[in-house]
């Protein structure tokens, strides 16, 4: 796994995304069909089947979004679009507990090991040898 290893880093390939939507001519009055695509993914793993949203060219540079407490993968909707214009190909799953197929029953079925395991299995599942990671919230901790 890759990770930007310093927030400046990660405010930096934000900002770069940000310029680049500009320059494409997308901004926040764009039409939808300007606007890179966002498609619906499942992801299959030994846990079950997360549901996630995705964005940019297949062999783009690979991201994972993890989101935060009390929210979906579609959160990173702006982030993705971003990153998709820049040729990055961002994912965001709706993670444990949140993805109908991975809704486990017990406490203990949702300790951060799983949700890191989650990751592991899904970048797996992706063919991701290597990739970016970001998170937010609970995402966050578990990135």
């Amino acid at each position: 796994m890759s990770i930007l290893h310093s927030r400046r880093a990660f405010i930096g390939l934000t900002a770069g995304a940000a310029a680049g939507l500009a320059t494409a001519g997308i901004s926040g009055t764009a039409r939808a069909a300007e606007l890179p695509r966002i498609t619906p993914l499942r992801i299959r793993t030994a846990a079950g089947t997360f549901d996630a949203v995705a964005a940019g060219p297949r062999h783009g540079r690979k991201v994972l979004l993890l989101h935060g407490f009390s929210e979906a993968g579609i959160e990173w909707e702006h982030q993705l679009r971003a990153l998709a214009a820049r040729g990055y190909q961002a994912v965001a799953p709706d993670q444990r507990g949140y993805s109908p197929g991975v809704r486990p029953a017990g406490i203990e079925a949702y300790r951060l090991d799983h949700a890191v395991q989650d990751v592991r299995a899904m970048a797996d599942a992706l063919g991701w040898g290597r990739f970016d990671l970001v998170g937010h919230d609970w995402g966050a901790a578990v990135a």
